[in-house]
């Protein structure tokens, strides 16, 4: 009895590889289709447009090569796919999105995360010790969405390493996270910064409606949270050390003072790179002159005939 339940386990584990292989090899045969890498061809371009306001503001040079490398890839992928040559027009996409991924984790994990933490423990040293609720209570929310960034960054890591797609998906929304995070750190500072005459502006709003400034429409609420921190910077109620207005510029998807964007520089330089191989192509090619006179061929020299 206890053979045959051997053997029964044995001939189901069989039939389960077997099973699991032949899904595998049907999941693998799928062909690359117009529709797939169209699809495909999109969401990365959405990535990087996402990624470039980022990749300006906080990318060093060797970030921003790697991103003008990815940028490449796509082009090369859309390229192909309007010659109608989907395989090789996936294969360079793919290898775009590869480029992402490592970009985006990166800039999340040691940008977004480092900077955003760092700007939170910075407000909380003078607010912890005060009275002020409601300072308290944006930094209470900027924390818990630095935690929930940090919680979809360590998802992100650890999802499969080939779905590149889902993975940047994560680590786009915990940019948008940290983000947010980044904003209700600044509007805690604002809020502990800000003299008991002049809280009642603040007081009777919220978040949203802190940002949106109803009262006065030709003042936006990122103009408002600026000219607040140029306010006190310059009476010096606080110090400028975390770089205030860079955060809030790119905590709305602004480029910094300054900085320009790094796609429409990689996009020039393509246009750069293409220009001068079609300007070498054009060229006749030059007929290389032997430089030795000995191993220069001898011209052959008219003879007349004598007249005998």
């Amino acid at each position: 009895m206890r053979n045959f339940f051997n053997v029964f386990k044995n001939v189901s584990f069989r039939v389960f590889l077997f099973l699991l292989m032949s899904a595998q090899a049907v999941i693998y045969s799928i062909p690359i289709t117009q529709e797939t890498t169209n699809r495909t061809i999109q969401n990365n371009q959405e990535y990087i447009k996402f990624l470039d306001v980022s990749i300006s503001n906080f990318g060093s040079k060797e970030e921003l090569d790697k991103f003008h490398k990815a940028n490449e890839h796509f082009y090369d992928g859309a390229l192909f796919f309007l010659q109608n040559q989907y395989s090789p027009a996936y294969a360079e996409v793919n290898k775009s999105m590869e480029i992402l991924k490592y970009l985006y984790s990166d800039i999340l994990k040691n940008k977004y995360l480092v900077d955003t933490k760092k700007l939170l423990d910075d407000t909380a040293v003078s607010i912890l010790h005060s009275n002020d609720i409601q300072a308290k209570h944006y930094l209470n929310l900027g924390y818990r969405n630095y935690e929930l960034a940090r919680q979809l960054q360590v998802k992100g890591h650890n999802f499969n390493k080939y779905l590149f797609s889902q993975k940047i998906k994560y680590f786009i929304e915990g940019i948008e996270t940290a983000r947010l995070a980044k904003k209700y750190g600044l509007l805690a500072l604002v809020e502990s910064r800000t003299t008991i005459f002049e809280k009642e502006a603040y007081r009777k709003r919220n978040f949203n409606e802190t940002y949106g400034y109803e009262e006065n429409p030709q003042i936006s609420g990122f103009e408002k949270v600026e000219n607040q921190l140029k306010n006190f910077i310059f009476r010096k109620l606080i110090d400028n050390k975390s770089d205030f207005f860079l955060h809030h510029y790119d905590n709305f998807k602004y480029y910094f003072t300054g900085k320009s964007s790094a796609l429409k520089e990689s996009t020039n330089r393509m246009k750069i790179s293409n220009k001068r191989e079609a300007e070498n192509s054009a060229m006749p090619k030059r007929k290389q002159t032997p430089k030795n006179k000995e191993n220069a061929p001898e011209d052959k020299k008219q003879t007349t005939p004598k007249n005998e």
